[in-house]
């Protein structure tokens, strides 16, 4: 019979597991191939080697050191050489309080790089955004005789006449959308209370330079 040197047989032989015909036949390989002679002698010096460690006896204390145990329970005020043993648990309150303050650290520090960076130039102006204001404003124009003529400055501001879309125009009324008529409607009133105050506007500035003399060049 050939065998491998990894045969599972090969330990069931050392640890006599094996029947009678099996082992013959796994003796008759060993001195066949003396590559399983040494796996056999392996195995056994393994084997062996476990059961002096499983089976050892039990390590016993020598009697100077019984003697010292037994006057350290009865006379402890006379022991002088103590061996003191580091608490773990001290060690590991020390750890848990390190980690805690770095965390906290690293907090602190990434709420302050977030924060708006303080200007001295920025404290001494006033960043307060004016208020819109809601009642149309006006601007004097000089006219002809001294007097003064205002235009409304809202209406400059709009954007200028053209043509307007009311499919484009998103509006709502009371949560609703807008009738498409009402917004071309109102669109067209827009474009026309433009064209009328420019058109005013320009007759107005027309008729105050009329009669002025044009300056020589």
């Amino acid at each position: 019979m050939k065998l491998h040197t990894e045969d599972p047989r090969i330990t069931a032989y050392v640890l006599g597991e094996l029947t009678p015909e099996d082992a013959a036949a796994v003796e008759a390989a060993a001195e066949e191939d003396p590559a399983v002679k040494a796996a056999i002698e392996e195995t056994g010096a393994f084997g062996e080697m476990l059961s002096e460690s499983l089976f050892a006896p039990k390590p016993q204390l020598r009697p100077a050191q019984r003697q010292a145990i037994l006057l350290a329970a009865r006379e402890p005020e006379k022991i002088t050489n103590l061996v003191k043993i580091p608490d773990s648990r001290h060690q590991r309150k020390s750890w848990i309080v390190s980690l805690a303050a770095a965390a906290l650290l690293l907090f602190a520090f990434v709420l302050f790089s977030r924060a708006p960076v303080f200007s001295p130039k920025l404290a001494d102006r006033d960043v307060t955004r004016p208020a819109r204001p809601t009642a149309p404003v006006t601007e004097a124009q000089p006219g002809i005789d001294g007097e003064w003529r205002t235009i409304p400055i809202n209406i400059a501001m709009l954007p200028a006449p053209g043509p307007v879309d009311a499919s484009q125009v998103s509006r709502t009324f009371a949560g609703s959308a807008a009738p498409a008529s009402t917004i071309s409607r109102l669109a067209a009133a827009r474009d026309e209370a433009i064209a009328r105050a420019g058109s005013k506007f320009y007759d107005e500035a027309a008729d105050s330079l009329k009669d002025k003399p044009v300056p020589a060049e």
